[in-house]
């Protein structure tokens, strides 16, 4: 008996698996990197940090009322 060769078929098997072999590595790359910049920090700072963020956010540049000098007058319901 002598040595059989592969039919051509073999090679169409192995450039699918291939191509689909690489599409998935390519594809798990991206998924990967969008994954990986969508993280939040962890550390207590950053958690400090984004609390403080979401105050400002809230509340951006707080001022006391201001008194006025002057008694309201008749009717002047703002004070």
């Amino acid at each position: 008996m002598g040595a059989r060769r592969c039919p051509d078929g073999h090679r169409l098997v192995v450039s699918i698996l291939a191509y689909v072999l690489g599409a998935l590595l390519v594809a798990g790359a991206v998924v990967a990197v969008l994954w990986y910049r969508e993280q939040k920090p962890s550390s207590l700072e950053d958690g400090i940090d984004e609390f403080h963020r979401e105050l400002e956010a809230l509340a951006p540049d707080w001022q006391p009322p201001v008194r006025r000098s002057t008694p309201p007058k008749d009717g002047d319901t703002f004070g």
